[in-house]
């Protein structure tokens, strides 16, 4: 059948082509090879065989699964204890807290350097039921503004430090306690450093002299 085919191709084109001699030789190299042809069927044949011997090579390459009793179980690994965070309904007395306000102050100055330095010019007066009230000297009343505005801050701080939730409010001391704090920098004391820099310092005396300044608490 194979073989009609391809002479009745070949004769059509012999027919039309204006080259019928290389028609006649490549129908004749054809016919020669007709012989080397291998029919579809079976080549089919042979993939499956191919296909089958492949299945049971990967059959037997296979190990046997592990019985479930045989896997050795991982030790889990132990959890590190998280730090015990400072307890919310501690207690402190004014007395502790009087101890430890330098510092109190001192660590909030390596935070917070504003509310530090703000805190270093004032004294606790009264605490009662975790209410703390901070002391600042009668004129100082932008530093009391000041902490009311950061009052969250503040409270903040001292429970990292103390552990105690404060609820703070600032006050003016009446009672001249606040100069109890050794941190504490009095008016006096910023008007002799004022003097002793104006003394070291050549510009700032010639300043001094030019303007008539005069320190101003």
């Amino acid at each position: 059948m194979r073989l009609t085919k391809i002479c009745a191709d070949a004769e059509n084109l012999l027919r039309r082509s204006a080259n019928a001699r290389l028609h006649l030789e490549v129908t004749i190299v054809k016919l020669i090879k007709l012989n080397r042809s291998v029919r579809l069927s079976q080549l089919l044949e042979q993939l499956d065989v191919k296909k089958n011997s492949n299945l049971e090579t990967g059959r037997s390459a296979v190990s046997p699964s592990v019985p479930p009793s045989a896997a050795v179980a991982k030790p889990r690994p132990v959890a590190a204890a998280a730090p015990s965070a400072p307890s919310a309904g501690g207690q402190i007395t004014l007395t502790a807290l009087e101890a430890r306000w330098p510092e109190i102050t001192d660590y909030i100055k390596k935070t917070r350097i504003a509310l530090g330095a703000l805190l270093s010019e004032s004294w606790p007066l009264s605490l009662t039921d975790n209410r703390l009230e901070i002391g600042f000297a009668p004129h100082n009343g932008f530093s009391i503004s000041s902490l009311e505005a950061n009052r969250e801050q503040v409270q903040t701080l001292l429970f990292d430090l103390l552990g105690v939730r404060l609820q703070v409010s600032g006050v003016r001391d009446t009672e001249g306690r606040v100069p109890k704090n050794p941190n504490a920098v009095l008016p006096s004391d910023r008007k002799r450093e004022f003097e002793k820099l104006a003394e070291e310092n050549e510009l700032l005396k010639k300043i001094v002299d030019t303007f008539d300044t005069e320190f101003l608490k």
